[in-house]
């Protein structure tokens, strides 16, 4: 997992219009008005083929809500490529929400929901606690330049070009 700290979230999500063209302008913009509405600390962000999700983190841990069958929807398919990124906003900057961007391997993080999303709300809360703070500390951290490469590199496999501005 690659971890960004102090990242502009807003900006962070931006990059996927360029990398991801094929991703629908208004799904983007609807989370990023979302995130800007600052109304949870920690989200996960789901980008597909041609849509994104943005929820916070604790309704994708609700068995059969909207956000966890989104996020688990496409685990048993190895195609398409799907992006997963957990955010947390640590401070704001002018009114924009800054912290910490960590990658996620997608079938990873949809099957830890899946386990967790089926045992009580209790249990549930407190992993969530738990799956939070690794994805803050246990991290490899790297760079702006670092994600967009990645970025770059997952969309090539699997057929996206970089939108040129």
């Amino acid at each position: 997992m690659l971890q960004l700290i102090r990242a502009d979230l807003i900006g962070i999500l931006t990059l996927f219009a360029d990398y991801r063209p094929q991703l629908d302008a208004d799904s983007l913009a609807l989370d990023i008005r979302k995130l800007g509405r600052m109304e949870d600390r920690d989200y996960l962000f789901l980008a597909r083929w041609e849509k994104s999700y943005l929820f916070p983190i604790s309704e994708v841990y609700l068995a059969e809500s909207y956000a966890y069958l989104c996020w688990t929807a496409y685990r048993l398919f190895s195609e398409p490529k799907v992006d997963a990124l957990y955010l947390h906003i640590s401070h704001v900057i002018k009114g924009r929400p800054f912290g910490i961007v960590t990658v996620l391997d997608y079938n990873t993080s949809a099957q830890n929901v899946e386990q967790f999303a089926a045992g009580t709300p209790g249990d549930a809360a407190a992993h969530i606690r738990r799956i939070a703070k690794h994805y803050r500390t246990h991290t490899t951290i790297g760079s702006t330049l670092d994600f967009i490469e990645n970025l770059r590199k997952a969309g090539e496999q699997h057929g996206c070009e970089r939108r040129n501005r």
